[in-house]
Formats: C-alpha cells, sequence, structure tokens
C-alpha cells in the first residue's frame, strides 16, 4: 500500500503541451518547489500539513465499542469486548483540551457490537448491540453529562448489532444498517429517534443492506454510510448518502478499500475520513481515504500509524478526528488513540 505524507491541496500549472523532468525539494513543512529542467517556469504545490500523533490511551482496553463526540467537546467511549470475549459496560471520555481521560458512570446494560450517537437534547444514545448473555437487543440507553447518569429511554424498533448510528441534521438520532443474527443476517433498516418526543419512526431503508458499516454526518447535512459486509459475507466498498430533509438515499463513488467493522467521521475539511478496519484478506489495515461530496472522489491519505479493525472515530472542537481502541491482527484488543490533522 502506497503510504502518503501530504497530498496536494489544490491543482499544478503545468508547461503547455510539454512533459518536463522534474526535480522536488523540499522547502519546508508546507511547500515543495518543482523545477523544470527543460524550462525556466518553476510551481510552487502546497501540501496539507496531514499527520497522525499518537495522544493519551484510553483507560480500558476494547474493541467493539461505540465512539462519538457529545456537545461538551468530550469524545466518549463505550462497551465493547475485551480479548478474551467479555463484555464491558465501560464508559469513559476523553478531552482533547487536557488530554485526558474520565471513567464516568458505566453503561446499565454491557454490550458490544453496539452503536453511540450525541442527541441535540445534550445526551450520549447508546443503541442496539449484543449483551452479556448474547441476545441481540433493541436496548437504548442514554447518559447525561451533567449528571452523570443513564435513563433506559424508547427501544428500537429492530433488534440488531454491528450497526451504525448518526445524527442528522433535523436533530434526529438515524440507526442504520446491522444484523439481526450473526453477521450475514444483514438488514438495510434505518430507523430515526426523536429524543423531544421519545420515539422512533422507520424512514428509507438503505439501497444495500449491510452491516460492520460506519456512518456519520458531513459538513453537507447528509448521512454518510460507508463499507461494511453483505449478506454473503463479503466486504464492501459501498457509499452512500442519505438526505433527511427528502428522505431518499444516493449511491456514491465506491470507497477504493473493502474493508468493514471500520471508523468513519467528518473532517474539518468538508471531506469524510475512512478509517481502518477489516479488509486485505481479513487482516486489520491502516487504510486511510477521504471522500470529496463536492467531486465525488476518493483519495488516500496519511494512513493511521497503528493497524487496527473494530474500532471507533469521531471529529472534536479542534478540527482532529480521532481513532479509539480496536483490534490487531493477533485480535489483541487496543487503548490506541491516535488523532488525524486533515
Amino acid at each position: 500500500m502506497r503510504r502518503l505524507v501530504g497530498e496536494p491541496s489544490n491543482h499544478v500549472t503545468q508547461t503547455p503541451h510539454r512533459t518536463v523532468q522534474v526535480i522536488a525539494a523540499i522547502l519546508g513543512k508546507g511547500s515543495l518547489l518543482v523545477l523544470a529542467l527543460s524550462s525556466l517556469a518553476f510551481v510552487s504545490i502546497a501540501f496539507a500539513a496531514a499527520s497522525w500523533t499518537t495522544v493519551a490511551p484510553m483507560p480500558t482496553a476494547r474493541s467493539s465499542l461505540g465512539v462519538t463526540t457529545g456537545l461538551d467537546g468530550r469524545i466518549y467511549a463505550i462497551g465493547g469486548r475485551v480479548s478474551s470475549g467479555a463484555i464491558l459496560n465501560a464508559a469513559e471520555a476523553y478531552s482533547p483540551a487536557t488530554n485526558s481521560w474520565v471513567a464516568v458512570a458505566p453503561l446499565p446494560t454491557a454490550r458490544t457490537g453496539l452503536t453511540v450517537a450525541a442527541g441535540s437534547d445534550g445526551r450520549i444514545y447508546a443503541i442496539g448491540g449484543r449483551d452479556a448473555a448474547g441476545n441481540i437487543v433493541n436496548t437504548v440507553e442514554a447518559y447525561n453529562p451533567r449528571t452523570n447518569k443513564w435513563t433506559t429511554v424508547a427501544p428500537m424498533p429492530t433488534a440488531r448489532q454491528v450497526l451504525a448510528a448518526a445524527t442528522g441534521a433535523d436533530g434526529r438520532i438515524y440507526a442504520i444498517g446491522g444484523s439481526t443474527a450473526g453477521f450475514g443476517a444483514t438488514v438495510p433498516t434505518m430507523e430515526a429517534y426523536d429524543a423531544r418526543r421519545n420515539t422512533w419512526t422507520t424512514v428509507a431503508p438503505m439501497p444495500t443492506s449491510r452491516g460492520g458499516l460506519a456512518a456519520t454526518t458531513g459538513r453537507d447535512g447528509r448521512i454518510y454510510a460507508v463499507g461494511g459486509t453483505s449478506s454473503k459475507d463479503q466486504d464492501l466498498h459501498t457509499a452512500e448518502a442519505y438526505d433527511p430533509s427528502t428522505n431518499r438515499w444516493t449511491p456514491l463513488a465506491e470507497m477504493p478499500t473493502r474493508r468493514h467493522i471500520l471508523g468513519l467521521a467528518a473532517g474539518s475539511d468538508g471531506r469524510v475520513y475512512a478509517v481502518g478496519g477489516l479488509g486485505n484478506g481479513g487482516q486489520p489495515v491502516d487504510t486511510n481515504e477521504a471522500y470529496n461530496p463536492e467531486t465525488n472522489e476518493w483519495t488516500a491519505v496519511a494512513p493511521m500509524p497503528t493497524p487496527r479493525a473494530a474500532l471507533g472515530a469521531a471529529t472534536s472542537p479542534d478540527g482532529r478526528i480521532y481513532a479509539v481502541g480496536g483490534r490487531d491482527k493477533r485480535f489483541n484488543v487496543l487503548n490506541t488513540v491516535e488523532a488525524y490533522s486533515p
């Protein structure tokens, strides 16, 4: 896999009707001078200062957890499992401002393969998953950062695991896809939760049924559903976007790398970033690919330092994308947290 330290943030001016050899000299962190040997012309190419940084590790190593950014600016890591298979109720919050973690009130129902989302009411919602008894559940529990307490709210209509969730521009939380049994029992189901009314509504299903996908809300207000596995347990590179204002899905350019149990987050630059996951013949990957809604194109960008799958991803108020936890190729769960600056 080609590893990139940066990517051009704009187009390059070329000498017309001529192919030239170039010498590239790094001038500094943010620019590159290209000298044309067959002419006196030169151009300056701006490089995005895209990079990864390792930050404070999560107190509890785990995979198959839920991760989201709260309205309070903290990143919440909830539930998951350890290498032995034990299912967790751990809930921890990371402050980007202080680079520190704190334990918060534990999740009432220990779960793995759940999804989480921040509600417009400031609460963090833990949705679905599989409990310690092996049951796939429709349980929804809401955490209030102000009181440090959890409350059970209206259950999701369809019990499922390895689903995804995102909060729409309309304030509703959308629970997307997943599996009603093993990975092969995928569903295209999408249900929307209204926190004000404590009610669920079934909305337009995804065009592609899948579990192990990832979702996020882009800066354009659309909800992006990326990757996953099919009912035949095949890795997908499918990307589809849902518009809450029209209740319609649109197919997008396919993600270059097929993978599932990946992370997805919206960048401050308007692009959507797909990080890690299980692909490449069943191996955790370090792949980081960015989707540009304006051009409907994907670009490979700086890979994660640590290849991993079953991780979570979230964008913090500082504009960085945080890749949290997961597991490595030896099935060891990780407490690794790495931050990407687009």
